[in-house]
């Protein structure tokens, strides 16, 4: 049943993103954004680092771990309210166009107005959880490299797929439920856990359709890789807002 309704949502995902290709257009501009602002604030940080690297020559090694500590905290906060404010447009505007809006940018800047703040209190209490359970993290890391030796790199890419399963769905439930905080986090652990076989297999999608760039060679892999992703990742978070919905529905029945 699950198989059939997936099937559903991919083909209607499939229609809007053939039917309206301005979708695409701020996954692009996000990554040239983004990445631009990447760049910049690596330079500020290396700027910043070079009076404390003169201070640790003279005996101040605590003050430089201190502040590098603090550069690069600062850093990753500013790239986490970034991110989560792209991402709250863009998933607004997802949104918007499944349920036939007709401009994109109203639905885009309705979700940067309402949902960064959101968006942004759910990243940094991922980044939280990260961060506390960060020796596990390694252990798991540590022993499915161990395991991959003997697997061709099976249990890492499994390990993965898992983080796609239970983590991917948390941004929607931001725009779709209108809250932030650890209910997205637990609403996506919960769909990852009850659909987890739908979940596996959009994974193994997301993780494979990419892939097929590389048939055009290397140059063409370079070229085409970049597009065939922003495809992938679009269509794959139209099918999970949908999927989302289905199962909030089934949910309540």
């Amino acid at each position: 049943m699950w198989f059939n309704q997936l099937m559903e949502s991919c083909k209607r995902a499939t229609r809007l993103l053939w039917s309206r290709p301005g979708l695409l257009l701020p996954w692009l501009l996000g990554i040239i954004a983004l990445g631009g602002a990447t760049v910049v604030l690596a330079i500020i940080g290396v700027i910043l680092a070079i009076p404390l690297i003169i201070v640790a020559f003279q005996g101040g090694l605590p003050f430089l771990m201190l502040g590098l500590l603090l550069i690069g905290g600062g850093i990753a906060i500013l790239m986490a309210l970034l991110w989560s404010t792209f991402y709250a447009g863009y998933i607004a505007m997802l949104q918007g166009a499944l349920a036939g809006e007709a401009s994109l940018s109203d639905g885009f800047w309705r979700g940067v107005r309402t949902l960064t703040w959101k968006m942004w209190s759910t990243n940094l209490l991922l980044i939280l959880v990260i961060i506390l359970s960060s020796p596990l993290l390694v252990l798991a890391y540590l022993l499915a490299g161990a395991v991959s030796l003997l697997s061709g790199g099976v249990a890492l890419i499994a390990l993965n797929l898992l983080w796609f399963v239970f983590l991917h769905p948390w941004p929607v439930v931001v725009a779709a439920e209108s809250k932030g905080g650890f209910f997205p986090l637990r609403e996506s652990l919960r769909m990852g856990r009850e659909r987890f076989a739908l979940m596996f297999l959009l994974a193994l999608t997301s993780s494979a359709l990419p892939m097929m760039a590389l048939n055009l060679g290397p140059l063409g892999f370079l070229l085409a890789g970049w597009l065939v992703g922003i495809v992938v990742t679009t269509w794959l978070r139209l099918v999970v807002i949908l999927e989302y919905h289905s199962w909030k529905q089934s949910s309540w029945l």
